[in-house]
């Protein structure tokens, strides 16, 4: 009986060894996985601000051609600038009223898909849950 008794503390001495390396793997995997979700969060936010920085350029040079049309057109630098002032007034009160109901909702949205990206979880095995929870 002396000789099972090594093989059972072996057994289970084994089985602790592989759970916590397992415990330990599944971890690092879930840094891994949070870290690449971040890059890909920072990516998308470094290139959005590049864009609107870029668009940003191009609407103020587009604003200042606008203006010195309508300067024309009015015979006056302040009426030709104020049009365009107005215009850009009424932009920012209209998107002051929609921002909860169609902004926020697709910025949620944007970055739920992100970390939670299906391409991902397709080559690792993507649960029911995980695939209910953002139709295509």
């Amino acid at each position: 009986m002396e000789e099972k008794k090594p093989d059972k503390d072996r057994f289970f001495a084994d089985t602790e060894e592989l759970i916590e390396s397992y415990i330990k793997d599944r971890l690092l995997l879930l840094r891994l996985d949070a870290s690449e979700k971040g890059a890909k969060l920072a990516a998308h936010f470094v290139t959005g601000a590049l864009l609107c920085l870029i668009g940003l350029f191009i609407l103020l040079f587009l604003s200042i051609m606008a203006g010195y049309y309508f300067t024309e057109l009015t015979g006056s630098p302040f009426w030709g600038f104020a049009i365009i002032s107005g215009a850009y007034i009424l932009i920012f009160l209209l998107v002051l009223i929609i921002r909860k109901r169609y902004f926020h909702p697709f910025l949620i949205n944007f970055v739920i898909r992100i970390l939670f990206d299906r391409n991902n979880e397709e080559e690792h095995g993507a649960t029911a849950t995980s695939e209910s929870v953002l139709p295509r």
